[in-house]
């Protein structure tokens, strides 16, 4: 076995089966031995691993106590039974249940067996015995493997600091891991927070809250992050020994006699294990069915292994920083220059005002103006920032180079991330029914009607910032396990003010968390385009680390990790901070220009993949907008969605009659419908309210009767969230479509776009191409030496153009023969209906088909006509199933005497038909329809149905297909 996979080996068991065999012995088991198995697991992220300096140090001493501990354990138990074995009373007389000794004895880890399973014997006894063996196995295995007990170390056993150093900061993969350990750190904060509400949890869900306001507010952590980190490890570490103190059956009785008592309920003491004197052996739970409480220790224990991982690797880098610093030549040192993570430029006018009505495009129209610049902390910047700082030119320029892509997609994402945040809001107001979420519902409102809708939400962005967390905070009290806190005071509920408790609050605290987590993105970058019109030159503020390679895992985030280049001993560092002889423009920078990229870039196809795309939603998504109008609208028949149906079929007949004119009102009917349906929202919201019923019905003098109708009733939680979803999604859509995509299919569905479209496609092509230096060549595609990365990125351009050349021509062909066939379907369609619905409004359809179908030219009058009567038709079916419409009104007596003279005053009993024409004369006439009532709106068409959606299905599609024919 070659020494380097014997290294590997030791590491494993040292970091992989040790953890595990002393998890084991402390998860499965509480006594003072298992606590001290814990200490040690605790220990062991800040031990070195083994090598052969470690071997011989701390990570020596440590197995070996850790040996001693296992032996003694061991041994505890082996004279423990060889003594109750061995005197006269009976096994185990003096050590009786739940008694005072047997206690004492189950604390130290000993107790009697008999009676006991045997798998409860592998966890009491054998656990021991397996800590031990593993401990020695791995004591033996770095020992051989590091021979610690030669006088002189080679160089293969202790390399050079200096150069282990340096391929550290070269490498890549490590500043990934970097990034994501800081990212992980916080995250485990946040749910070490909210898993169970205490005054123990608080302090990582205060200190959540600190480090992502700090990162809204556009500051970096620094230096300060790790003695946060010191902090945060030493607070995870008690908390976890008191938990798993608080296990055993001493202490629960001698610290808080009562579980559930008000010290434990605050300070978040759970008892999790249940001791029963019966069978003192087993394992039993208290609350089974309370999962956070057998989540919190695991999630407390990731958190501790992750800050103290993080914490080892800070201390090693400090001391590594000072070997490389003495043993480094002065004009070789590396001088510390907090490298930039972003990039952007400062235009004229305020940045503030960019990105409103903004389309895919925007973000690569900003200023080439470039000057020296700040920095542009982030939330995981190294600890090196808070230092000083020298300035050094770099030694090579690097022309053409761009963002990565994932970069340039999360820059244009950071600058529209206040539309996040006002759909966060409302999605926050309606998932939690209160007056104090109301506040962010009326917020959002207000915001998206204001003329700058993106200025206005950056701006109150620190409010909205400090009510999200407010509201978080009175959250987590609430979530604390307090049966002290009222629920109702003076006979005002405090849940519909939002002071509500929940079974599990963790879930609720996660989920208003990502919602508040839009609210930092906006206040950050409101922060850093406030930073930027606030400087007094055009100077450039960057948003990135600048680089001309090609795409890789590590430059997909350099962006937000600093990546040092380093190379045999010179420094190649690319620094935008310093004065370099050439920095490329914005758009230069990210291949926009057209002019200064002409090969294949990153940002090019990124930009070319979102400007398809974006053309595409615009393209597309009225559809998407006009189809959620009509499903809201035939839902369920109350007034509001009636008028929701009566403007859809508006647009529609609109679009069909005069197309100019379409075109023209659209904007304006946008906003009538934003308007309608933000004041709908605000109506049904308040209307779920305790007292609001009662209001209204004083105020208006409505029955419950007529206000259902209306749509205004009083729902359950479950059934309210729906109700309130599918208003809220649809204004959602409507606003993306005024914000984002109105101006750009206005330019796309103008005619005069489609003709040049058209006038370009009859062109004919030419078979050149054009190469780097702007010249002409053969149609032969010259021969480019690339990478492997490179042309595979090459040909799957090429097929998408392929591809999107063939579909373009299928597409063609596909309409060419719908317009052709389509008026065919429409018609038979509509002879279906007048078949399949015998009635006065079918009857219309066929006199109108009988004047217009000989009339060839007459066809689109015809198909007017018709969808003009499918839209009465429609919105009677709908007014017709209001409960105030009454059934009766419609009602005619129709009994027929054997004289055939109606009868309006004797109705004639209902009979048997069948049986009644054996008794009757010959001349008799009989109804057909049965002596009765009869209700005349049927006969019109008209209907009282409880599946709404299915009594129209009918005059729905015939107007769908009468749209679609022009």
């Amino acid at each position: 076995m070659s020494s380097k996979v014997a290294r590997y080996i030791s590491y494993l068991l040292f970091r992989l089966l040790l953890p595990v065999v002393l998890l084991a012995g402390c998860a499965l088991r509480y006594n003072l031995v298992s606590f001290l198995y814990l200490l040690f697991l605790l220990g062991l992220p800040l031990i070195p691993a083994p090598s052969a300096l470690t071997v011989r140090g701390i990570t020596g001493v440590y197995l070996i106590l850790l040996i001693v501990l296992g032996g003694l354990a061991t041994l505890a138990h082996a004279i423990f039974h060889i003594v109750l074995a061995a005197i006269p009373e009976p096994y185990g007389y003096s050590f009786s249940n739940c008694s005072s000794n047997e206690k004492i004895a189950r604390l130290i880890a000993v107790e009697r067996l008999d009676g006991v399973p045997f798998i409860h014997i592998l966890r009491l006894v054998v656990l021991d015995v397996v800590v031990l063996a593993v401990a020695i196995l791995v004591f033996i295995v770095c020992y051989k493997v590091f021979n610690p007990s030669r006088d002189t170390l080679s160089s293969e056993d202790v390399p050079s600091l200096q150069s282990v150093t340096r391929r550290r900061r070269a490498s890549r993969l490590h500043n990934f891991l970097l990034f994501v350990g800081k990212f992980i750190d916080v995250l485990f904060l946040a749910a070490c927070g909210i898993i169970v509400p205490s005054l123990a949890s608080a302090a990582y869900f205060l200190s959540f809250l600190y480090i992502a306001t700090w990162w809204s507010l556009y500051r970096g952590l620094g230096k300060k992050f790790s003695i946060f980190r010191i902090c945060v490890l030493i607070w995870s570490g008690l908390h976890l020994l008191f938990l798993h103190l608080y296990q055993m059956q001493l202490f629960q009785e001698d610290w808080f006699p009562s579980r559930t008592s008000l010290w434990a309920r605050i300070l978040g003491l759970t008892a999790v294990i249940k001791t029963d004197c019966g069978k003192p052996w087993s394992v039993e739970f208290h609350e089974p069915s309370n999962w956070p409480l057998f989540v919190n220790p695991p999630l407390l224990l990731a958190l501790y292994i992750s800050v103290a991982t993080e914490t080892r690797y800070w201390r090693n880098s400090k001391r590594e920083d000072v070997v490389d610093a003495e043993t480094s030549s002065p004009k070789k040192k590396r001088r510390r220059n907090p490298k930039p993570s972003e990039r952007e430029v400062k235009g004229g006018n305020s940045l503030v005002n960019a990105g409103e009505n903004q389309s895919y495009e925007t973000f690569s129209e900003e200023p080439a103006r470039q000057r020296n610049k700040d920095d542009s902390p982030t939330m995981l910047d190294s600890d090196e920032e808070d230092g000083g700082s020298t300035r050094s030119k770099p030694k090579k320029t690097k022309p053409h180079v761009k963002r990565s892509p994932v970069v340039s997609l999360f820059v244009y994402i950071m600058k529209q991330s206040y539309v996040l945040s006002l759909i966060a809001m409302m999605a926050w107001s309606i998932t939690y029914h209160s007056w104090l979420t109301f506040v962010l519902l009326l917020a959002a409102c207000f915001i998206w009607m204001v003329p700058q809708s993106r200025k206005a939400c950056l701006v109150c962005s620190p409010a909205v910032v400090l009510y999200g967390e407010v509201l978080l905070i009175i959250q987590f009290v609430y979530g604390m396990n307090l049966k002290e806190l009222p629920e109702e005071s003076s006979g005002i509920k405090l849940d519909e003010i939002g002071l509500k408790k929940f079974k599990y609050p963790c879930l609720q605290l996660a989920l208003q968390i990502l919602f508040t987590s839009m609210f930092w993105l906006t206040m950050r970058q409101f922060i850093r385009e406030r930073k930027l019109s606030g400087s007094s030159d055009n100077s450039q503020v960057p948003m990135e680390t600048l680089s001309s390679e090609g795409v890789s895992p590590g430059s997909w985030f350099k962006g937000w990790i600093r990546l040092r280049e380093m190379s045999d001993g010179e420094e190649d560092v690319w620094d935008i901070t310093q004065s370099p002889k050439y920095i490329p423009s914005l758009d230069e920078v990210d291949g926009y220009d057209g002019q200064t990229v002409k090969r294949i870039g990153h940002s090019e196809a990124v930009r070319t993949i979102g400007v398809y795309v974006w053309n595409l939603l615009s393209k597309y998504w009225i559809f998407v907008c006009t189809g959620m109008m009509l499903l809201i609208s035939i839902q369920e028949v109350v007034v509001y969605r009636i008028i929701y149906l009566i403007l859809f079929l508006l647009f529609m007949l609109t679009f069909q009659m005069s197309y100019t004119l379409w075109r023209a009102s659209m904007y304006v009917f946008w906003w009538v419908i934003i308007i309608y349906s933000m004041g709908i929202l605000i109506i049904l919201y308040t209307y779920q309210f305790q007292d609001f019923p009662s209001y209204w019905q004083n105020n208006t003098g409505l029955s419950d009767e007529i206000l259902s109708d209306i749509g205004l009733e009083q729902f359950n939680t479950a059934t309210l969230f729906v109700k309130l979803l599918t208003p809220t999604s649809f204004l959602i859509l409507i606003i993306l479509q005024v914000h984002y995509f109105h101006a750009t299919f206005l330019r796309l569905s103008d005619i005069k776009h489609v003709k040049n479209e058209d006038k370009k496609e009859d062109q004919p092509a030419t078979n050149t191409m054009t190469d780097t230096a702007g010249e002409t060549t053969d149609s032969e595609p010259p021969i480019i030496k690339k990478g492997l990365r490179k042309k595979v990125k090459l040909y799957i351009l090429t097929v998408w153009h392929k591809c999107s050349e063939v579909w373009a021509e299928v597409s063609t062909v596909l309409w060419r023969v719908l317009e052709v066939h389509f008026v065919k379907v429409v018609l038979f369609t509509i002879f279906m209906v007048c078949v399949s619905e015998l009635s006065a409004i079918g009857g219309v359809f066929v006199i109108i088909l009988g004047v217009f179908m000989p009339i060839t030219r007459g066809w689109t009058v015809m198909l007017h006509v018709c969808r003009i009567w499918v839209s009465i038709a429609m919105v009677a079916k709908m007014i017709y199933q209001l409960s105030i419409i009454d059934k009766e009104y419609w009602n005619s007596n129709c009994t027929i005497t054997n004289a055939g003279v109606n009868s309006s005053t004797t109705p004639a009993p209902v009979t048997n038909i069948t049986n009644l024409t054996d008794l009757l004369p010959a001349e008799t006439v009989i109804n057909p329809f049965g002596n009765g009532t009869v209700n005349n709106a049927k006969w019109v068409g008209l209907d009282k149905e409880g599946v709404l959606s299915y009594y129209l299905r009918v005059s729905t599609r015939d107007d769908t297909y009468c749209y679609l024919i022009n």
